[in-house]
Parts: C-alpha cells; structure tokens; sequence
C-alpha cells in the first residue's frame, strides 16, 4: 500500500497558489499600472501643451481703430499687429453683430478693412483672434441722422465666458448710477460666451456671472483716467 505524504501536497498547493497570484499580478495589475503611467504622461504632456498656448496668447497684441468716411455710411477699420509674433484673425463684432473675418498679420504689419453700415448710431468694433484674444477699438464712431459723423474714446469691459454651461446672466455695475445685465448664449460645445458692456469712463466695476441659478464668477477691475491709460479691460470667466 502508497501512502502520500500530506505536508508534500501542501507544499505543492502553496507553489502552484503563488504562480496563479503571479500570474493574475502580470496579466491584470501589472497592464493596469501601465496604463495609468501612460495617462498621468499624455497629462503631463498637454499640460505643457497648455502653457505654451498661454504664453503665445499673451503675447499677442493689437492695435484697433476706426475711422469715420465723410459723406458715406461707412468707416475704415485699421488693426495693426503690435507683438512679436504673427496673429491670425479670425472673427470681427461691429457692435453686437459678429461676422467670420480671417486675417493674418505679420510683426508690425497694418492693414485697413472698409465697414459699410446700415444705419444712424454708435459703432465700436472687436477684433478676435485666433487664440481667444479680444482686441477693442479706441474708439468708437457716432453717425447722426443728418450723416455727420462724430468721435469719442471708449470705457468699456469685455466678458468672456468659458464655464461648462449654455445660458449666463451678467451684471456689470459701479455700485452707483451705472448698472447693466445682460444674458448671453455660449456657442457650440467648447465655444465661449462674449459680451461687451460700455461703461460711462473711469472707476471701478463690479462684475457677477449667473447660470443655473448660482454666482459662477465675482470680479472687480478698475478703468483709470489719463493719457496712455487701457479705456477697456477683458474678464474671463
């Protein structure tokens, strides 16, 4: 009679338990690990990405101005690229009203565009960029109804809106005699929201962003008087 001894077996039970344990550890945690290496790299990777794109933005720069045609309904637009590297244009707003312009201007090229307008009023115009900047003119232009045109600076405060939602209402206000809202709409999924408030000249303003019924977005920025002063500043919400 065979007799087997049972300390034998059990040692072999161990051997053959730690090869199935090394294996599931090569076949599943071993893949897993690797996998989320190869993530926190591709973020990494577009986390470099990012930065490079902000750097480029700001160091975008435009000079915007129109000016009035005597005797026409019509002014000229003159943008003049200011940084150190070239700007594609790609959008014009002529008051609310927005239109596809693609443009590209080289370092210290200018270039001049004829505006025809349909009506009597004010007109100020924003110029945007291919990387999100927004570039206002220095002025804005009055056509009366008897066609003489006038000139006058612009105060103004331009909101950007990039939050994941559709719908924004915005109140801009000096927590005095001046305060406007408005409701803007973002375009398409990924797209912002923009809207351009005129404000009566130098001071401080308050800025309040709803959507959904919370604040998403509480600023303050501050407009100074004097020659060679910003007339406008961009929130980014």
């Amino acid at each position: 009679m065979l007799y087997t001894d049972s300390s034998c077996r059990r040692g072999t039970s161990t051997i053959l338990g730690t090869l199935i344990f090394v294996g599931i550890l090569f076949t599943a945690v071993i893949p897993m690990f690797l996998v989320m290496r190869q993530a926190d790299t591709l973020h990494e990777m577009r986390k470099h990405q990012l930065e490079i794109i902000d750097e480029e933005k700001e160091r975008e720069y435009l000079r915007v101005r129109i000016s009035p045609v005597l005797d026409s309904y019509s002014m000229i637009l003159k943008v003049e690229n200011k940084g150190d590297s070239m700007i594609k244009i790609i959008r014009l707003w002529v008051n609310e009203k927005d239109e596809e312009w693609i443009y590209l201007l080289d370092v210290n090229e200018d270039h001049e565009e004829l505006l025809l307008i349909e009506e009597t009023g004010s007109y100020s115009v924003i110029v945007v960029t291919e990387k999100g900047n927004l570039f206002a003119s220095d002025n804005s232009l009055n056509l009366d109804g008897d066609g003489v045109w006038s000139q006058e600076d612009v105060y103004a405060i331009y909101v950007r809106i990039s939050y994941d939602a559709v719908i924004f209402h915005i109140t801009v206000t000096d927590l005095g005699d001046f305060t406007e809202y408005a409701s803007v709409q973002r375009r398409g999924k990924g797209g912002t929201a923009f809207k351009a408030f005129i404000v009566p000249g130098p001071g401080t303003y308050y800025i309040e962003i709803i959507t959904g019924g919370r604040i998403i977005h509480e600023s303050s920025v501050t407009i100074l008087a004097g020659e060679g002063e910003d007339k406008s500043v961009w929130v980014d919400a």
